[in-house]
């Protein structure tokens, strides 16, 4: 048992270098990163389609109400707007949000000038 431990000690044949642990860390690190933005991308884009799909729907109603000699109750009615103009507004506010995001992202990046101290 001892002999074998100390054969398995000796053996360098599997031995990682320490440069290729870094490399391969630093892979691992960067596939990480970008499985999670792609993920976080696929949910968003995911959100956007639901919500498309939700405001498709006709939420309208109306009912009339009912009356009796003992008893009378009130009737009830909406009706939503038009499910094409509701979904241009949904398409143009969407666009706006993308067009914002994209404008803070740019400003972000640009550098500022750093004061001189003469």
């Amino acid at each position: 048992m001892m002999q074998t431990l100390q054969e398995l000690w000796r053996d360098e044949t599997g031995a990682i270098l320490s440069a290729e642990l870094v490399l391969l860390g630093t892979l691992g690190v960067v596939g990480a990163t970008v499985g999670v933005k792609m993920a976080a991308t696929a949910v968003n884009d995911e959100m956007k389609d639901l919500s498309f799909a939700f405001r498709s729907l006709d939420q309208s109603y109306c009912y009339e109400g009912f009356c009796s000699p003992h008893a009378r109750t009130a009737g009830s009615c909406f009706q939503q707007e038009d499910v094409a103009v509701s979904l241009k507004k949904l398409r143009q506010l969407n666009h706006d949000e993308e067009a914002s995001r994209k404008q803070r992202g740019k400003r972000s990046r640009r550098r500022r000038p750093v004061p001189d101290r003469g």
